[in-house]
């Protein structure tokens, strides 16, 4: 995936399944770790990493 299908894929999530997002994203990583699928399990990894920073992004613009 390009970097900026991982940051839409981060947004879609949280946009779909809000406060959870960053479990079901933990989720499918964990699924493709079971099925031996590396690069799926890495993609999902950063799909949660990404879902983390816009999260950290909203709460920051927030305090101020």
């Amino acid at each position: 995936m390009q970097e900026i299908e991982l940051w839409q894929a981060a947004k879609l999530l949280i946009d779909q399944h809000g406060a959870s997002a960053e479990d079901y994203a933990e989720a499918r990583m964990l699924e493709r770790t079971d099925r031996d699928d590396p690069m799926g399990a890495a993609v999902w990894m950063a799909i949660q990493h990404r879902i983390y920073e816009l999260r950290n992004i909203k709460r920051e613009s927030t305090i101020y």
